[in-house]
């Protein structure tokens, strides 16, 4: 299964994608503790903590958006590794955006790939407090916009209602959709160590609340890692092989 999810990995939007310096702000010292540690950071002249974007969360993205379309079945809407809603919500925004065509259900899903399960799990409460202005911006930069090529059962349901509304909020009520469902997948260290016990007490400690008024489900996924550095590192080779292999053809 992993062989499978890293040869399939895309090289071109794996490994080309410019580095950036991303400010992170409004954070507590443990946020900052494991920000640190989960990333390559600086700190700016201003003092505010830089964070310089590795490959390691495009893997984590890569495997979830397997997980959600080949074992869920879910529709997805437009592949998020392929393009950036906003810049500077790169690093705690939404990461997958699927549609359940049997359920009418939107998913705004949540990727994290951390050192520990319990770093992951504080890195997805920080994204959450912002999830629902989140939401109403992948309206308005994703959803309605033309430019960009969605899924085809999508658009052919929610063309029309896409249209007339300028607002999510405006869209949930205009359409048969009054259920939002939030994907979370950690993929995380220490999976030698974690008894089935200690992981769901973990995941318990997600916040879960509704989103903009309407029912709001989760869906958590742990994948437990063994040596997180070690998967990364053979992660890599594997997609630098990839690589090399299309420009030898």
């Amino acid at each position: 299964c992993l062989h499978y999810i890293l040869r399939s990995i895309l090289p071109q939007y794996f490994l080309n994608e410019e580095l950036e310096k991303i400010p992170v702000t409004d954070i507590d010292s443990e946020i900052e503790r494991i920000i640190s540690e989960e990333y390559e950071c600086l700190k700016g002249d201003d003092g505010k903590l830089l964070i310089k974007p590795d490959k390691i969360g495009k893997i984590g993205e890569y495997i979830f958006h397997l997980l959600l379309t080949k074992y869920f079945g879910y529709k997805c809407i437009i592949p998020k590794f392929r393009i950036t809603t906003d810049r500077n919500m790169s690093a705690f925004g939404i990461d997958t955006l699927f549609y359940d065509d049997v359920n009418s259900e939107l998913l705004f899903g949540e990727s994290k790939f951390s050192k520990t399960l319990n770093n992951g799990v504080e890195l997805v409460n920080r994204s959450l407090k912002e999830y629902e202005q989140n939401i109403r911006e992948e309206y308005l930069l994703v959803l309605s916009n033309d430019n960009l090529k969605l899924n085809d059962t999508f658009i052919d349901e929610y063309q029309n209602t896409i249209e007339l509304c300028a607002t999510f909020e405006e869209f949930i009520k205009e359409s048969n959709i009054n259920t939002i469902v939030i994907p979370i997948f950690i993929a995380h260290g220490g999976g030698n160590k974690n008894k089935i016990e200690e992981i769901l007490n973990h995941l318990e400690k997600i916040k879960r609340k509704d989103m903009l008024g309407i029912n709001t489900k989760y869906l958590i996924i742990s994948l437990p890692v063994i040596d997180k550095d070690k998967f990364i590192e053979i992660a890599i080779r594997m997609v630098v092989n990839k690589s090399n292999e299309y420009k030898n053809k």
